[in-house]
């Protein structure tokens, strides 16, 4: 053989070799694209799951918020109990762990204000069975006594949660189910009654704000005793305005330098605002909060109410 025919028989070679690796190539291309367009629509379908997912969440909790806020006592007890009131209910999560309750008698007025363990729907479940053992205490066993209806209510809610097996019981150790609460029942005459876990009571006259401590107890273990709760009376004058408030306000944090709300700002804006309208009091309270909040996230629910008898 020549050495053109070698070198003809070579360049051809080199021509399909060429040819070889460009289809090669041409079909890696192709299944390297076939598979971003499907990994493109792979993750369109896991987009569009998780969004009717999620769009299934939102409508269920709206849903139980439609339901929790039922069980809510209509503005006309409220009016009939006070002679002004307003309440600041503000779920951090659609529904809410706080909860408030409310009782007229003939003779006076049960009022309970309540922070369950948890937010969102594990707090919201827990208000469901506080709100129902609450009104099984009140009006079917027709107790009024607020000590006695935290002890009576720390007994059944500890029944109902953790009467179990003790192999359940075992795996709930790390489980501290319950709530903080104040209880009052405010009598027609005579003073007011009341008995707080963890709540603190504030009573505002125009000159000073009065705080009320609740007793360091925790409603929903089975723990309380007679000896353990005890009702508190706090003078009632036609001139004072109480406020009762979970936590959710005072543990905030905000501020420049990310400090808890606590209860300086609370009272500053009550004493000050002491002679408006318990609306406009409680509105000034929320704005207060919301400008110290800033951009901080909710950290929980919020609940306040404020009353004058």
């Amino acid at each position: 053989m020549d050495y053109n025919a070698i070198k003809n028989q070579y360049k051809a070679r080199t021509q399909l070799d060429a040819l070889a690796t460009g289809l090669s190539l041409t079909t890696k291309s192709v299944r390297e694209k076939h598979q971003a367009e499907k990994n493109a629509r792979d993750a369109e379908l896991r987009q569009v799951r998780a969004e009717a997912a999620r769009e299934a969440v939102m409508s269920s909790l709206v849903y139980a918020c439609r339901i929790q806020k039922n069980l809510l006592p209509a503005v006309d007890t409220f009016k009939h109990a006070f002679s002004d009131y307003a309440i600041l209910w503000n779920p951090r999560d659609i529904v809410s762990g706080d909860i408030y309750w409310i009782k007229n008698f003939d003779e006076g007025t049960i009022l309970c204000v309540c922070d369950c363990t948890g937010h969102g729907a594990p707090g919201a479940l827990l208000t469901m069975l506080v709100v129902s053992t609450f009104g099984m205490i009140v009006n079917d066993q027709n107790y009024k006594e607020p000590a006695t209806v935290v002890r009576m209510l720390d007994e059944q809610l500890s029944r109902a949660l953790y009467d179990s097996s003790k192999d359940e019981q075992n795996d709930m150790l790390d489980i501290r189910d319950g709530c903080d609460l104040a209880i009052l029942y405010i009598p027609k005459e005579g003073d007011i009654a009341a008995a707080s876990a963890n709540f603190p009571i504030f009573i505002c006259d125009g000159t000073e704000v009065t705080q009320i401590k609740g007793q360091k107890i925790f409603v929903g273990e089975g723990k309380i005793t007679t000896d353990t709760v005890k009702t508190t009376f706090i003078p009632k004058s036609s001139n004072n305005k109480y406020y009762i408030s979970s936590d959710g306000m005072f543990d905030q944090r905000g501020g420049p330098r990310g400090m808890p709300f606590g209860y300086s700002h609370f009272k500053k804006v009550i004493l000050e605002n002491h002679n408006e309208p318990q609306a406009t009091i409680l509105e000034k309270v929320w704005s207060t909060f919301e400008n110290y909040r800033g951009d901080h996230p909710r950290k929980d629910d919020f609940e306040l109410i404020g009353f004058r008898p």
